[in-house]
């Protein structure tokens, strides 16, 4: 970047050391997978539509549907990828296996490695009983990883109202419980793309405001190696989740956190090298783009963006 002083955060982040860096795993999102959901019908359509119905009486965990997005196409071009990366974000994939899409999205992220370990499969008890490729190829597996991640209840959907309330009851406690025991953090692995995705945020947060020219240029500078298209997906699914914002200020874009969002990542230096000092750094690029701003128009821009819609709202981690 032009300008008559350096600009501080191309040294920030090339003291990150992803090796180092660790991925905080609160807040919960669950992501919910199975039969036909509709918020406003008072029928039980599916067994997932029960569940919701009684999730929704709950404040501990977050629930995600892949329909609550119903522009996905806006950020990707096939919905499995859209759907991998939501249960990238999500600390666990709960897939209701009540319907061929159902089954198919089971094997989609079974055959994710990095989906595989917090994915739950909930059936109907006599599925499970019964020998098929999908008890011998996929439940069994998981059960070898852990036996909660396969729950057999009684739970025909065929005979969605014969259901009792209180096996529903069942998969949200063995669901919760499971949560609670999850570790505070995790090492960040570059090979799985739903750390990438927090680290894109990340990055916004500790920079504050920044086009995506800029983003992708940082993140590859991190070590990572992203296509332009496939961050463009990122920041979709970012944007969705309420992590980022966007903001149009005259002929520029930029992508800021908001300031409530809490960190995801803990940015962590080289071995023997210089620390990465969030609060310092925040400092001192604020003092650049204060100073650009006084000869460069397009600065102008962003600072008039982080002084609307970051620092005005900054909470102090």
């Amino acid at each position: 970047m032009s300008g008559t002083i350096s600009d501080p955060r191309d040294e920030i982040v090339s003291r990150i050391s992803l090796q180092n860096c660790r991925i905080r795993s609160k807040p919960h999102l669950i992501f919910v997978c199975g039969g036909k959901v509709d918020a406003t019908s008072i029928n039980n359509l599916s067994v997932r539509n029960m569940f919701m119905n009684r999730a929704g009486e709950q404040t501990e965990l977050n629930f995600i549907l892949a329909e609550s997005y119903k522009d996905w196409l806006a950020g990707y071009d096939d919905l499995s990828e859209f759907e991998s990366d939501i249960a990238g974000l999500s600390s666990v994939v709960a897939v209701i296996l009540e319907s061929a899409g159902s089954l198919a999205e089971l094997g989609l992220f079974y055959a994710n490695e990095h989906i595989r370990p917090k994915l739950f499969a909930v059936l109907h008890r006599e599925f499970y009983n019964e020998g098929s490729f999908i008890k011998y190829g996929i439940l069994s597996p998981l059960e070898e990883l852990d036996r909660r991640f396969v729950l057999p209840l009684d739970l025909d959907p065929k005979n969605i109202d014969g259901i009792d309330h209180k096996e529903i009851a069942e998969i949200l406690e063995e669901l919760t419980d499971y949560v609670r025991e999850l570790p505070e953090s995790e090492a960040f692995l570059p090979s799985n793309h739903g750390h990438v995705l927090l680290l894109v945020f990340q990055i916004i947060h500790l920079f504050m405001a920044l086009t995506i020219s800029e983003i992708l240029e940082f993140v590859r500078t991190s070590g990572i190696d992203m296509t332009e298209k496939r961050l463009k997906a990122s920041l979709y699914i970012l944007q969705r989740f309420g992590l980022i914002s966007m903001e149009k200020r005259s002929s520029q874009t930029f992508f800021f956190a908001k300031s409530d969002a809490p960190v995801r990542v803990e940015l962590k230096g080289k071995k023997g090298g210089k620390r990465v000092d969030i609060v310092a750094s925040k400092i001192s690029v604020s003092q650049f783009y204060r100073l650009q701003s006084k000869s460069f128009r397009s600065e102008k821009n962003r600072l008039s963006v982080i002084e609307k819609f970051v620092i005005s709202q900054e909470v102090t981690e």
